[in-house]
């Protein structure tokens, strides 16, 4: 496959007037762009053999399983095309749906199954009849699509960017021009197929090899970098593939300055740590020893001390944070939805602005899979949440310099349950903390608590529990246990404090890396968090409903050069970041962006949320000066201006005294009704998110989508 002299230079002058955004910024060529596919992408279906002893019972009769025969590795399978399981001359039926709870599967139905044990091939039979006997699986995998404004694009494994995949006997070639004093640079990520033998990929420019790289299909998702120098002028290159056939992505390549003057526009870094309460640190109240590191960098940044979430859960808040509209505006406020096609993120103005942008996170919903990869040319997202993993490919990606400006997202669920603590942290903290269980023994001793109260008579909480409900239930054992001490609840914010403790540790340890990337040019950083924990302050536990405080208030410092330390009082909310973002980086906001700049606020606007909450009802929130007002997130609540509940945050910041009776609450509602209004209407329609088994599974092991959410 070969892309002409004539369109490559085209493309160049296009794609360089793109990158650098400004004069002075460095020429850069994505050599994605310039990739078209070759015909036979459209039929690549990998054939495999499934020995009749692989084969055993499943569980449910009649069902049978054999692990995938590629082995551990975690093929790229293409989820839009399904495979084909052939036994002699039988083909059986695929059915997505299929899987190891299956009560009801047809006979025939098959499916290729994946969770956190691996990816399985799961087959219904006649319970009667004999077992499954040699078969052949055929799966087609994904070699990458065209998006409008990026190019081509590819996934596989924990990483999607612009890239195209090279196959043993298929090399790509591509025709372009090689400025003076530029380098290629790309990284590989493999994965066996067929056979553990190492392959290699060879670089060749007008037929003479340039590198000769050695590629480890690995079981664990290993991405290189590569950078060389080229000679400059007209050159085809040439990228091959030798040994076995393997899965191999040639991800972000490009042509870039081998030595780039600096760019014209600043690095920027927003950090997120997921379900950081604001009180946990000492410039929003919080203790004064938990967290010296970001107190330090509190004490050189702007600190929004009064900033709220637009929702109490990651993905509707998250996608606002992006997208710079409410929740019920943008429509990603269930689980199974992201947010409607047509909308801009700050993301993609400052890629079009010549950034580099790039995103490592820990999944769930901070995932391709709901769109929040929106304008990355480079996202990792990995859902073992291993936050020194995390840590590693941020720091690496920091380090992947190329010229342009930098736009870096970085997200951690550190501090998300199920609650895990570092040795390190609890040996030198442990005791003083009152650490003495991990997760699942409390979850355990939990567990049992619903067993006898179901034994004796109660199965409320039990119920509750099944339902996926872990908050209620535990929330009702908790208040019979109440004695003044609620044990359970005091060792599981005991858990908690410990993460905010190793979040603060690896904060520090990433602040030092952006620091040092530079020492002449001090980047941007943004820290905040998506929103809060709740530990019983009132009527719930963790997150992903509720109006109070503990549920809504987040932390956001931003530090930046030549911006004074300050402790800002003015309302701040997530919907603020993309213009925020834009005024650093020098770039036009979109007219569809709600909020302002942080940077330039000289006002106390009132603040929105709305807890989308995953049980019960749903709630508008707004907050005018000292005064919350809560009202139902309805068009007919807001217009009947029905007040649930109003607290005086300044008088009363423990929200103990409801104000609802009072005048002053339905006036603000009054004042406030139609902007409430304009923000539940939707600006586009959401659309269906695609998970599959291991997704949910995991959503569900940290606390989401139970069975009584709609």
């Amino acid at each position: 496959m070969r892309v002409s002299l004539r369109s490559a230079l085209g493309a160049f002058l296009l794609l360089c007037a793109g990158c650098g955004g400004s004069e002075g910024d460095p020429l850069v060529l994505d050599l994605a762009a310039l990739y078209e596919p070759p015909g036979a992408f459209d039929d690549w279906y990998l054939g495999f053999d499934v020995p009749a002893e692989s084969w055993r019972p499943a569980g449910s009769d009649g069902l049978w399983q054999a692990d995938a025969p590629w082995g551990a590795s975690d093929l790229p399978l293409e989820p839009n095309r399904a495979p084909r399981l052939v036994e002699s001359d039988v083909a059986y039926v695929h059915t997505p749906d299929l899987d190891l709870r299956s009560k009801d599967a047809s006979e025939g139905a098959f499916s290729v199954y994946g969770d956190a044990a691996g990816e399985r091939v799961l087959l219904q039979l006649d319970p009667a009849g004999p077992p499954p006997g040699a078969a052949r699986l055929e799966v087609f995998v994904s070699a990458g699509e065209r998006e409008a404004g990026e190019g081509w694009r590819i996934a596989a494994g924990p990483l999607v960017s612009a890239g195209f995949v090279v196959r043993a006997g298929e090399p790509v070639e591509l025709d372009v021009d090689v400025p003076e004093g530029h380098d290629l640079r790309f990284a590989t990520h493999c994965f066996r197929i067929t056979a553990p033998e190492e392959a290699k990929l060879r670089v060749l420019r007008d037929g003479e090899e340039v590198e000769l790289l050695p590629l480890r299909p690995a079981v664990e998702s290993e991405i290189v970098q590569h950078r060389f120098a080229l000679p400059a002028g007209a050159a085809r290159l040439r990228f091959e593939l030798d040994g076995p056939p393997v899965w191999l992505g040639i991800h972000g390549p490009r042509l870039v300055p081998s030595d780039p003057a600096p760019a014209a526009k600043p690095d920027v870094v927003l950090f997120l740590a997921d379900t950081f309460r604001a009180d946990g640190l000492t410039a929003y109240g919080g203790e004064h020893d938990l967290t010296p590191n970001l107190d330090a960098f509190a004490d050189e940044a702007l600190v929004f001390r009064r900033t709220w979430s637009p929702a109490c859960w990651t993905l509707p808040s998250q996608t606002s944070m992006f997208l710079g509209l409410y929740p019920y505006q943008h429509g990603a406020v269930r689980h199974a939805l992201r947010a409607g096609d047509g909308l801009r993120s700050i993301t993609e103005s400052l890629r079009d602005a010549g950034y580099r942008t790039a995103a490592v996170t820990e999944a769930l919903y901070v995932s391709r899979s709901f769109d929040i990869d929106r304008g990355f040319e480079w996202f990792e997202e990995y859902s073992d949440r291993d936050f020194d993993q995390t840590l590693r490919r941020a720091e690496e990606l920091l380090a992947a310099d190329d010229g342009r400006p930098l736009f870096l997202f970085v997200h951690t669920y550190r501090t998300h349950e199920p609650y895990f603590v570092d040795p390190e942290t609890l040996e030198r903290h442990g005791a003083r903390l009152g650490i003495h269980s991990t997760w699942r023994e409390i979850v355990t001793e939990v567990e049992q608590e619903f067993l006898e109260r179901a034994a004796a008579g109660n199965t409320s909480a039990l119920d509750k529990f099944k339902s996926g409900d872990f908050n209620g239930a535990l929330m009702e054992i908790a208040r019979d246990l109440d004695q003044g001490e609620r044990p359970i609840l005091d060792r599981l914010r005991a858990l908690y404090r410990g993460g905010v403790i190793d979040l603060d540790r690896g904060f520090g340890r990433f602040l030092t890396a952006v620091d040092g990337r530079s020492p002449d040019e001090e980047p941007w950083v943004l820290f905040t968090s998506d929103h809060g924990e709740a530990f019983a302050e009132h009527d719930g536990l963790f997150h992903g409903r509720g109006f109070w405080e503990e549920n809504l208030r987040i932390p956001l410092m931003i530090r930046g050069p030549g911006l004074a330390a300050q402790v800002v009082d003015h309302g701040a909310t997530l919907v603020d970041v993309p213009h925020t973002l834009a005024q650093i980086a020098g770039i036009p906001a979109d007219e569809t962006w709600m909020g302002d700049s942080l940077l330039r606020r000289a006002e106390d606007p009132p603040v929105f949320a709305f807890d989308c909450a995953q049980f019960g009802e749903r709630t508008s929130i707004l907050i005018h000066g000292n005064l919350k007002v809560v009202t139902g997130a309805t068009e007919d609540a807001i217009q009947r201006r029905e007040v649930q509940h109003a607290f005086d945050l300044r008088a009363d910041p423990l929200e103990q005294k409801d104000l609802a009776g009072e005048e002053r609450p339905r006036t603000t509602l009054d004042a406030l009704a139609e902007d409430v209004l304009e923000l539940l209407r939707p600006r586009a329609d959401p659309a269906a998110a695609e998970l599959d088994a291991e997704q949910i599974q995991l959503m569900k092991d940290a606390g989401y989508m139970g069975e009584s959410d709609d």
